[in-house]
């Protein structure tokens, strides 16, 4: 979420190296560990790609939009949505992912909440989504089996549980608001859960991690310092500087620049509502593009297409065959505002991703594919 050189063909980039390099004392680790598109890295289970999804849900609409891409892919068979961590803590962030877990028909997929972290406000949608209602003192609009945030289980204990139980290198990590819950997570120590320390844990369960966050054009690489940093950096530098220092996987940035190249059509926002009526995605994507278009744009037409940021870091999981990747490098948080720096290291675990205009075009045309499934509830 937020508030030329020559494109080289994925494969084709990939397809020189054997190995990743070192790993932070975990030795050699294979590049078929780190190739998303190789035929040795596929996911077991029937082809599904075991995610959790970690957000800070409220703060835009387009994790909303990541979320429901996400379900889509689990409907499909593609994906096997392992629980989704609230990264922001306001008492409506969970709540909220539970009304759109549960419009979608997805109840059984976990939600966990991290609570004193840096992100706290209501944001433009979700206190007014989770507490409308039928009609004065009736029924919430949008049923819900949570009544407040504390009954969700704790994000980092449910990190290291889910983590724990999983098979090693099965589970990709997408994460698209404040890095607070997973450099908690690479922090922790052994405990009754497991043996294993958080930095551990991620090293052996975790295959890869896609994450928004950063800038990657070539002016911001050739001068980090002279542009302001992104959103969720700068949000909370000190756990971003934490997870991009420590993390022990492979990490895909999604940077600013490829959300902005793929911005989702509000005119298909209007076909859903005329498919399937009152639906709290719609409505958060319709408040979010009014709030935009008065504030930025100083226009009361309510309309605007959103930025896909978050859903390219959850879509490149599934289809990476969509997207080409830069060379491998180390990107690190260079200053306390959250600026971030990619260097070029031929042993780096970090790849920042590249999009061209056939690719975003594409991509944005899958995204609207897998959002635009029939939810579960009907409120019409």
């Amino acid at each position: 979420m937020k508030t030329t050189g020559k494109i080289l063909p994925l494969i084709g980039l990939l397809a020189g190296f054997a190995c990743f390099g070192q790993s932070g004392g975990g030795g050699i680790i294979n590049i078929s560990e780190y190739d998303p598109t190789s035929p040795q890295n596929a996911p077991g289970d029937g082809g599904r790609q075991k995610i959790i999804f970690d957000t800070d849900m409220g703060n835009d609409s387009d994790d909303a939009i990541a979320l429901v891409l996400l379900h889509s892919a689990q409907r499909e068979g593609s994906a096997e949505l392992l629980g989704v961590t609230v990264n922001k803590s306001n008492p409506y962030a969970p709540i909220f992912t539970n009304i759109l877990n549960d419009h979608y028909g997805a109840r059984d997929v976990p939600i966990a909440y991290l609570s004193g972290g840096l992100s706290t406000g209501d944001g433009v949608f979700l206190k007014r989504i989770c507490e409308e209602k039928t009609t004065p003192g009736g029924l919430y609009l949008y049923s819900r089996r949570a009544a407040d945030a504390s009954q969700f289980p704790d994000a980092v204990k449910f990190l290291r549980s889910t983590l724990a139980s999983a098979e090693d290198k099965s589970v990709n990590i997408v994460t698209v608001g404040l890095a607070t819950a997973l450099a908690r997570l690479l922090d922790t120590p052994p405990d009754d859960i497991s043996p294993l320390d958080g930095t551990e844990l991620m090293r052996r369960k975790v295959r890869l991690v896609s994450i928004m966050a950063g800038k990657f054009t070539p002016e911001v690489l050739a001068d980090p310092k002279r542009f302001p940093p992104e959103w969720n950096t700068l949000c909370d530098p000190a756990s971003a500087k934490i997870l991009f220092e420590k993390c022990p996987s492979p990490m895909i940035f999604g940077g600013l620049e490829v959300g902005l190249a793929l911005p989702y059509p509000h005119s298909e926002i209007d076909d859903i509502s005329k498919l399937y009526g009152r639906n709290p995605f719609v409505d958060a994507y319709n408040m979010f593009a009014a709030h935009v278009a008065k504030n930025k744009f100083k226009r009361d037409d309510g309309r605007h297409d959103r930025s896909c940021y978050d859903p390219a870091s959850a879509l490149f999981v599934l289809r990476p065959d969509l997207f080409t990747l830069s060379e491998r490098g180390s990107v690190r948080v260079i200053d306390d505002k959250g600026r971030v720096s990619f260097t070029p290291d031929p042993h780096g675990l970090h790849r920042y991703i590249i999009i061209n205009q056939d690719q975003a075009e594409k991509i944005v045309g899958e995204i609207v594919r897998l959002t635009k499934i029939k939810p579960a509830q009907n409120l019409r």
